[in-house]
């Protein structure tokens, strides 16, 4: 099997030193690597200069945009797999070796775990509950698995969902009938549509026995950028993807408004519904609910 591997980077050049540095630290090497420079204005091609990869530069297409261009390259030429990756990440030494092992024909993407890198028994992104179709519990959606230990395991080494992108390794032939990232979700969410997209050609997992190291994102702020395009582009995909798309479209904002009180502080999550960032907000969830895709955030 010919495996690509693909990083994504913006910004982040010492992070990416890291990851690229742990890429070429595998037991089993990819065949080829290829960066996607979106928009670096930082020592990011200093960096690239150092290492054997493959780089295709671009303007800042956010996420949505640099993995598009990542999986066009891949079409473009004879790999069978990608394996891609943000830059602030990065993969355990066996993690590519595990996923190609363990990858079955019933699996379109099969992806390591991400756990804290200062805990490897702790997700960066905790598991919810998946109901028979792979679809998250609505009902149950306070229930998450949040470490290793508590992840209930299908035939012994997989569960059945992932958390896209971070060390996830992608059947091409799937791609090819499911078709490439959407890139006018620009950012966030782009990889819950491109999942479910997925999950229409073979089954979504994720094996603990591949982790990929992640700095703990639970712990930064939220910028006004980063709430436009979750809370709009969660809300397109409600409709799109999700049951219950209604009561999850009145939840939404609910618990992005308490993600950020946690994250940010209370007064600014009040600047949100009351304050000076309301019109930024609603209009996240007017666009939303028009299913307005787009780079779109008001300046």
């Amino acid at each position: 099997m010919k495996v690509l591997a693909a990083v994504v980077t913006h910004n982040r050049a010492v992070l990416l030193d890291r990851c690229l540095n742990k890429i070429l630290d595998q037991t089993r090497l990819p065949d080829q690597i290829l960066v996607i420079n979106n928009g670096c204005t930082d020592d990011t091609n200093m960096v690239l200069d150092r290492y054997p990869v493959e780089k295709i530069e671009q303007e800042n297409l956010g996420s949505a945009g640099g993995w598009n261009s990542a999986i066009t390259f891949c079409l473009e030429k004879d790999y069978d797999f990608i394996w891609l990756m943000d830059d602030d990440g990065y993969p355990d030494k066996n993690a590519l070796n595990v996923l190609c092992n363990q990858f079955e024909d019933k699996f379109s993407c099969l992806s390591s775990v991400i756990v804290d890198e200062n805990n490897h028994n702790q997700f960066v992104f905790p598991y919810p509950l998946i109901k028979k179709n792979g679809v998250p519990n609505t009902l149950k959606f306070w229930k998450k698995y949040n470490s290793i230990n508590a992840l209930p395991l299908s035939d012994n080494f997989y569960y059945p969902y992932a958390h896209l992108f971070n060390g996830a390794l992608i059947r091409v032939e799937s791609i090819k009938r499911i078709g490439n990232v959407d890139i006018g979700y620009f950012m966030y969410g782009d990889e819950v549509d491109f999942n479910f997209r997925l999950l229409s050609d073979g089954i979504v997992a994720s094996t603990p026995m591949a982790k990929h190291f992640h700095p703990n994102v639970m712990e930064r702020e939220y910028s006004l950028l980063r709430i436009y395009y979750n809370m709009k582009n969660n809300l397109i995909n409600y409709r799109k993807h999700y049951d219950k798309p209604l009561l999850r479209s009145i939840l939404g904002p609910l618990v992005i408004l308490l993600r950020v009180s946690r994250a940010n502080g209370l007064l600014y999550a009040f600047s949100l519904i009351i304050g000076k960032n309301k019109k930024i907000f609603f209009k996240s969830i007017n666009r939303g609910f028009q299913e307005k895709l787009g780079k779109d955030f008001p300046h």
